[in-house]
């Protein structure tokens, strides 16, 4: 269970790579000009549009990202907490759990694992002489988790008071599977209005497009004149209810 030694991962923050940057800003700026070829039979306002809205469009999918990378992260969390209180529970010290804990998971997992990789980062630093509890502290305080940094302050004032660890950790981690719990039933709740929120968010282009096959003088009226005025208020109507279904789907525990 070696691990090359990389670069800590500061989990407050998401760095997206260059294959991200290009894969989903071709495919919005793709989907702005058509928009644009549909609202305005031109594609020159979609690359306006595009050009306006990708760093917002950017900033939302990095958010997104890193709420993802943290939900894996708590989910992992919990189950390394489980062996490393069974582990303690077998007799096993504290600062030496980290990599006893990590070994067990086998080399391809380790490579996607992020709590094995923090784990073996945990466990570097206690080999240069970092108290384990504190070592924990730094590995809590990039995970932008309120629940894992509870854990390790909790942790750190039962070591120095001689505590049972094995049972601290127990009770977190069943705090913390309830939570995670309760948020997927939340989101399962909550799937369907969202679904229809997509759904109503993208049913004017849909009609556009099919009245451009169907009935392309119906609407040519709205192509010039007054009518580029109305699809403006169109885009702009649309991209609000967007924006305000988007925070509206937004629950935290």
């Amino acid at each position: 269970g070696n691990m090359t030694k990389k670069s800590v991962v500061d989990y407050r923050q998401y760095q997206l790579s260059a294959k991200e940057l290009l894969g989903y800003g071709t495919l919005f700026i793709a989907g702005a000009l058509s928009a644009g070829w549909l609202l305005f039979a031109r594609l020159w306002p979609g690359a306006i549009m595009g050009a306006v809205l990708l760093p917002l469009f950017f900033r939302k999918l990095k958010e997104y990202l890193k709420e993802k990378r943290k939900a894996r992260l708590e989910e992992e969390f919990c189950r390394f907490m489980q062996l490393t209180a069974a582990a303690l529970a077998g007799g096993t010290a504290f600062e030496n759990a980290f990599r006893e804990v990590a070994d067990t998971i086998s080399p391809e997992q380790t490579g996607k694992s992020l709590m094995a990789k923090e784990f073996y980062t945990i466990d570097r630093l206690i080999g240069l002489h970092y108290d384990s509890t504190d070592a924990f502290r730094k590995f809590a305080g990039r995970t932008d988790s309120r629940d894992i940094q509870s854990i390790a302050e909790a942790l750190g004032s039962v070591v120095s008071t001689g505590g049972d660890l094995a049972e601290l950790l127990k009770g977190g981690v069943n705090a913390l599977r309830l939570k995670q719990d309760t948020e997927r039933e939340i989101r399962r709740v909550i799937a369907l209005p969202k679904m229809n929120h997509k759904i109503l968010t993208g049913m004017p282009f849909g009609f556009l497009l099919l009245l451009r096959y169907l009935s392309p003088s119906y609407i040519g009226c709205l192509y010039e004149g007054p009518g580029i005025l109305i699809m403006a208020a169109v885009a702009l109507l649309t991209g609000l209810a967007w924006l305000l279904g988007d925070r509206i789907g937004k629950i935290e525990i």
